[in-house]
């Protein structure tokens, strides 16, 4: 799957970078970040080769599969919506959205394109949840 990053301003979305490098069935094909001083400083610390400084260029000029979305939280409803209006699928870090607007054109963007939308959920499988979610259904706690 060609996959293209989209805001790097939450820590959340370098994991998913991290692990989309390693993953043999996964090929990262843009990285795209529109804040100067994020981007430079990505480029400083070598974390993240950034192809692209507007989004829409990169929808228009890269040929990928999906988009994952990792900027601030009031920015990623509208990025997610002009991925889907490419024809993209989408995995964000959640919040997905902030407005239940966005939410609504979110829903509809989906079901008429015929696409998906992935949310990260990072932290269910780390052994902490894990334990602690056996101790919730044990009635330990909560």
């Amino acid at each position: 799957m060609k996959l293209a990053f989209c805001g790097f301003r939450h820590p959340h979305i370098h994991a998913l970078y991290t692990d989309a490098l390693a993953h043999p069935a996964l090929e990262i094909v843009a990285a795209c970040e529109e804040d100067a001083g994020t981007r430079a400083a990505l480029q400083d610390h070598a974390q993240v080769t950034i192809t692209h400084d507007n989004f829409t260029t990169m929808l228009t000029e890269v040929a990928c599969d999906a988009v994952a979305i990792g900027d601030y939280y009031g920015r990623r409803g509208e990025l997610i919506l002009q991925a889907l209006a490419a024809g993209k699928h989408v995995i964000v870090d959640k919040p997905v959205c902030t407005s239940l607007t966005e939410l609504d054109a979110i829903e509809r963007e989906l079901r008429n394109r015929n696409r998906k939308l992935g949310c990260m959920l990072d932290m269910r499988d780390r052994p902490q949840m894990i334990g602690l979610r056996a101790m919730i259904r044990s009635g330990l706690i909560g």
